[in-house]
């Protein structure tokens, strides 16, 4: 049994996330009984500890958002924010739910109602936002203290995957801090505004792609699980086969681990140490021993449906690294003044953010 990895009341409310889109997270046990008895199957707990990036991996198979609902307290505030770096990390989105103070989920069912509660859920707030109001808030209006607040939104909104986000939230935080809009980009990203381009343009530089281990974690998770199901199960084995392993797999590694389980006959016997040392690299054998490790309790879904989840999930990550491919691409029309590549470049990034939004 490990706290970072179980969601309680996650096989409860799986079907309400994939419905609803959302998933609520809570940090006790008894917030998440009152808030399933009231209507909303949707809430899962922490069971007592901070959300950690298993929690969040497992809640992106399920939801396309997370709405946080913790104590109405300092201490709650800080574990929201904690919360939203984890999230952040994945690209999960999350929105904050606020209570009355002094409330809880279930002494605010109790005096208000399920109705005023939903009302509640469709009021919730991105978590950027709340967080941007309480540093701002927690800093002096002095120019000192308007600086370290900046630093430190700064250092948040670094982490944002989608530049469009990031662009607006710059925007938003300049005009209520009374900055210029190019410097605070500047600050944040590194690069300077794109309409104060510099007289020469600066030398393309082009970084090299990144390897399977910067390789985000939500991607690298669902191949792992496809590649359990592929040992595992023969109709997930055909669904492989049918699919090609190139759509099904990003990292070389993995693929081949994939295309080598598909060469072997059906009929043989499940993998052993033995073929492992004789078929696989070092790298391959420590893949194969981490599938193999894996606890079967987190594949008691049926295997359709995790195949249809994880396949979903390799797809959204072949857009991510799409879209971080456009953005060098980009940096460097800027850089070069080609303007008619950057329009495209700039049209093409808008396709791939609608499809992964």
């Amino acid at each position: 049994y490990h706290k970072g990895r179980i969601l309680y009341g996650l096989y409860q409310g799986r079907e309400e996330m994939r419905r609803t889109g959302e998933a609520i997270v809570v940090e006790g046990y008894f917030d998440q009984l009152a808030l399933h008895r009231a209507g909303f199957p949707q809430a899962v707990a922490t069971c007592g500890t901070a959300l950690t990036e298993e929690h969040a991996r497992v809640l992106q198979r399920y939801a396309k958002k997370t709405l946080l609902l913790f104590d109405q307290d300092e201490a709650g505030k800080r574990a929201t924010f904690r919360a939203m770096d984890v999230l952040m990390a994945t690209g999960l989105p999350a929105a904050v739910i606020t209570l009355d103070e002094g409330e809880d989920p279930d002494s605010f069912l109790a005096s208000r109602g399920a109705e005023i509660f939903r009302e509640r859920l469709k009021a919730a707030r991105p978590v950027m936002e709340v967080f941007i109001d309480a540093t701002l808030a927690a800093h002096d209006a002095s120019i000192e203290g308007k600086a370290r607040a900046v630093d430190a939104i700064a250092e948040k909104l670094r982490l944002l995957k989608d530049d469009i986000e990031r662009s607006l939230y710059i925007r938003a935080l300049a005009q209520r801090v009374g900055l210029d809009e190019s410097l605070l980009q500047s600050r944040i990203t590194g690069r300077k505004s794109p309409s104060r381009p510099a007289p020469t343009p600066a030398p393309t530089v082009r970084r090299q792609p990144p390897t399977a281990k910067a390789e985000p974690a939500a991607g690298l998770r669902a191949q792992v699980m496809l590649l359990y199901l592929l040992v595992h199960d023969p109709k997930v084995r055909q669904q492989v086969q049918g699919e090609g392993v190139e759509n099904l797999f990003l990292d070389g590694n993995i693929k081949e681990v994939a295309a080598r389980i598909l060469s072997f006959p059906e009929q043989d016997p499940p993998l052993s140490t033995e073929r492992m040392s004789d078929q696989f690299t070092g790298e391959q054998r420590e893949i194969l021993s981490r599938v193999l490790g894996e606890d079967a309790a987190a594949f008691e879904e049926e295997p359709g449906t995790l195949f249809k989840d994880c396949r979903q999930a390799v797809n959204r990550e072949k857009l991510r690294r799409k879209r971080q491919e456009l953005h060098e691409r980009i940096k460097n029309a800027e850089a070069s003044g080609a303007m008619q590549e950057l329009a495209a470049l700039q049209l093409e990034l808008i396709q791939i953010n609608r499809q992964l939004k």
